[in-house]
């Protein structure tokens, strides 16, 4: 769910899910919880524009660091895509490669993801906010269990 994109691919997958369960039988959504509202996920982001490493380690005789870039984002949907940067340098400190994984991620507000569940023409069985059993809301993930 949070890796896809626009509402027609979105749409796709909740019309292959209707098509491919049986009745009575539950399938499983999970996405990310977002830590606040677009505003605050809009403010996180725009500071982490990729100047600044997340982490650096040793590797052998040289070092990795990692930054990421959030700066690119839009707003209906709350989209974000993503730049993890991965760079070794040498021993000393002059880059020597550096790979850019790009990903995109969806935000879904626990209210958004339920109702659009529902939208869809299913019934939510359950909610928790990870698969340890959190409550909704308070783990690190929306998982929905949904029947039609």
């Amino acid at each position: 769910m949070q890796n896809l994109e626009t509402d027609a691919q979105v749409d796709g997958i909740m019309r292959c899910t209707k098509k491919h369960l049986t009745p009575g039988g539950e399938a499983i959504l999970n996405t990310f919880c977002p830590n606040g509202d677009y505003e605050q996920l809009k403010s996180f982001w725009m500071k982490h524009d990729g100047s600044q490493p997340c982490w650096s380690k040793p590797d052998d005789d040289h070092t990795v660091t990692m930054s990421d870039d959030f700066s690119v984002f839009s707003e209906k949907p709350a989209v974000v895509y993503p730049k993890l940067i991965y760079r070794r340098y040498d021993e000393s400190e002059q880059l020597i490669e550096e790979s850019v994984m790009k990903i995109l991620l969806r935000v879904w507000q626990p209210d958004e993801l339920i109702g659009f569940i529902e939208r869809h023409g299913f019934t939510v069985k359950q909610r928790l906010g990870g698969y340890e059993g959190e409550p909704w809301r308070e783990g690190p993930e929306l998982v929905v269990v949904f029947t039609h």
